[in-house]
C-alpha cells in the first residue's frame, strides 16, 4: 500500500497533488510549503506530514545575488496520532459553532486541552469563560453563568478529520467548562532608568530598535507601555517594521522607550491597516492581538538586554516562525516556549491549550503588565556558528495566573502580509561592503562566510544597521536581498 499511494503521489500534477493531500489530512499550514519530494519517503497511509517551522537561509543563490527563500522544516506523526489531534480541533470548532448559533462567541470560546480519564491523558474540548479586570482590580464578569453554559452544552461531541479511506472519527472527546481571568499585561506606568526594582526589564535606548524592547504608545507621557515582538519584513510596503500586540500599537506615534516632554524616542507609527484586536477593552480571551508599527529607525534582529542603552543578546538571532502544526501537536506536554517583556524579563514555560480556530495558545509561566506584545519563541543551539537560532511562536497579548496567552505568528504573517526573518552578512576587509553569509551550508563550510556583494547599500528603508559580532554582521538585510518571492 505503501508504494501505491506514493507511486500515484508522483505521477500527480501540483493541484492534484495538493488535493490529495489535503484528503490524506495534511494541514492547510503544511500544504501551502509541501512538495513531492517531501512525501517521497513518507509511508502517507500510516504517518501526516506536519509543518514544524519557517526559516530563512541564504542558499548559493544569495551568492549570485538573488533573494534567498524560506525553507519549511516538515515532520512526521503517526496517523493515529494524528486523528487525535486533528478530531479533537474539530470538535473545538463544532462547539464555537453553537456558541456562536446561541450569541455567546463574545463571552466564551473553544480549544483544546488534555483531560485524565480513568487513568489516561486524552484531548478534550475547553470552554473558556473569560473573566477581565479594570484598572483598580474590580473583575468583569460576562454573562452566561459557567453552569448555564455546561447546560446548554453536550457532555461531548464527536470529531472527525481526513476524507475518504483516510477519514478518521473518535466518538465521545469531552467538553469541560472553565472560567478565567486574562487581561491584556499592557501596564499604565512605564519604567524609567532611573528605576531599579524587580520587574523592570528593557526600558533602555536600542538603535537599531529590537524585539524584547520596553516601547510606549503616544508622547510626552512616560507611562501606557507594552513590548516589541521582533522586526518582520513587510511585503507590502517593501521595507521591514516592528511586531507588537495591538491593543500595545494604539496610538498614532510609537517610541522607544519613553517620550518625556521634550525627548525625541519616536521610531515610528501604527499602521492602520495592520492592527487588529478582535476583543478590545479588559479581558483578553483566546483571540487575534497583533500590531505593526512603520519603523523610522533602523532595526536588529537580536532581543534586547539591561545591559544599558544599545546593549543586545549577542548570542541569539530570529531565523523564523514555529509552525501551527507544531503547536496543536505538542499542547499540554512538555513543549517549551519562552516569552520575554518589559516587566517580568524572560520566562521559561511549557505549551498549555491551543486555540486553533482563533490562532492562539496559553503557555504555563508568569506575566506583568507591560509583558504585552513581546515575543514568545523556542530557542535551537547552532554548534558551528555558536549562537541560538530563534523562532518565533507568537506575540504576547494576555495573562493571567501562571498563564500567558498570545497570537500564533503564522497567524500574524498571514493577517499582515509579513514575514519574521533574518540573513546573515559579514564586511570584506578590503571593501568594507556587506558581504553575504551561508547560514545552513554543509559541515565542512558552515564555518566559513561565502561572500556576495549586496547591491546599492546603504539605503536605509531596506536594511537595518550593521551590528559586527565575530565578523559576521547579525540582521544586515538589503532590498535586493529581500524583494521578490519569499515562499
Amino acid at each position: 500500500m505503501f508504494f501505491d499511494i506514493n507511486s500515484k503521489v508522483s505521477r500527480m500534477g501540483r493541484r492534484r497533488f495538493l488535493r490529495a493531500m489535503s484528503g490524506l489530512g495534511v494541514s492547510g499550514a503544511a500544504l501551502n510549503h509541501l512538495s513531492k519530494e517531501v512525501v517521497a519517503d513518507t509511508d502517507l497511509d500510516e504517518e501526516v506530514p506536519r509543518l514544524g517551522k519557517l526559516r530563512h537561509t541564504n542558499h548559493e543563490a544569495v551568492v549570485k545575488g538573488e533573494p534567498p527563500q524560506r525553507e519549511p522544516i516538515h515532520y512526521t506523526i503517526s496517523r493515529d496520532e494524528w486523528a487525535v489531534v486533528e478530531t479533537a480541533h474539530d470538535a473545538a470548532s463544532q462547539v464555537n459553532d453553537l456558541l456562536k448559533s446561541a450569541s455567546l462567541e463574545d463571552e466564551v470560546s473553544a480549544g483544546v486541552t488534555t483531560v485524565t480519564r480513568n487513568h489516561h491523558d486524552q484531548k478534550a474540548v475547553i470552554v473558556k469563560r473569560t473573566v477581565g479586570g479594570t484598572a483598580d482590580g474590580n473583575a468583569i464578569v460576562p454573562e452566561p453563568s459557567t453552569d448555564e453554559i455546561k447546560d446548554m452544552l453536550p457532555d461531548t461531541v464527536s470529531g472527525t478529520a481526513g476524507d475518504g479511506s483516510y477519514r478518521r472519527t473518535i466518538d465521545e472527546i469531552p467538553i469541560t467548562v472553565e472560567t478565567e481571568r486574562m487581561t491584556p499585561p499592557s501596564q499604565a506606568r512605564q519604567p524609567t532608568p532611573e528605576d531599579t526594582g524587580p520587574g523592570n526589564h528593557y526600558e533602555h535606548r536600542y538603535r537599531p530598535v529590537s524585539g524584547g524592547a520596553c516601547i510606549q504608545w503616544g508622547s510626552a507621557i512616560p507611562f501606557n507601555h507594552g513590548t516589541s515582538c521582533a522586526p518582520a519584513y513587510n511585503e507590502d510596503a517593501e521595507q521591514y517594521d516592528l511586531v507588537t500586540a495591538g491593543h500595545v500599537n494604539k496610538s498614532e506615534e510609537m517610541h522607544q522607550p519613553k517620550d518625556d516632554i521634550g525627548d525625541n524616542h519616536q521610531i515610528g507609527t501604527r499602521i492602520e491597516d495592520k492592527n487588529k484586536v478582535d476583543y478590545p477593552g479588559k479581558k483578553a480571551p483566546p483571540s487575534f492581538d497583533a500590531g505593526v508599527v512603520s519603523l523610522d529607525v533602523d532595526h536588529t534582529y537580536r532581543f534586547a538586554t539591561d545591559d544599558g542603552d544599545n546593549s543586545y543578546l549577542d548570542d541569539h538571532s530570529i531565523v523564523g516562525i514555529v509552525g501551527r502544526d507544531k503547536l496543536k501537536d505538542h499542547a499540554n506536554g512538555d513543549f517549551e516556549i519562552r516569552h520575554r517583556g518589559s516587566t517580568t524579563g524572560v520566562n521559561e514555560g511549557t505549551l498549555g491549550d491551543v486555540y486553533d480556530d482563533y490562532s492562539a495558545y496559553d503557555i504555563t509561566a508568569d506575566c506583568g503588565g507591560g509583558d504585552s506584545g513581546g515575543p514568545q519563541f523556542t530557542r535551537e543551539y547552532h554548534d558551528e556558528l555558536e549562537f541560538y537560532q530563534v523562532y518565533i511562536a507568537g506575540v504576547t497579548y494576555g495573562g493571567g495566573l501562571n498563564r500567558v496567552r498570545a497570537t500564533m505568528s503564522d497567524a500574524v504573517e498571514s493577517e499582515f502580509n509579513l514575514q519574521f526573518w533574518w540573513t546573515v552578512v559579514n564586511f570584506s576587509a578590503v571593501s568594507r561592503e556587506p558581504q553575504a553569509c551561508l547560514l545552513d551550508a554543509p559541515a565542512e563550510m558552515s564555518h566559513r562566510l561565502i561572500s556576495a556583494p549586496i547591491l546599492n547599500w546603504p539605503s536605509r528603508k531596506h536594511r537595518s544597521l550593521p551590528i559586527l559580532k565575530n565578523s559576521c554582521l547579525l540582521s544586515i538585510t538589503h532590498k535586493r536581498v529581500v524583494t521578490g518571492s519569499h515562499r
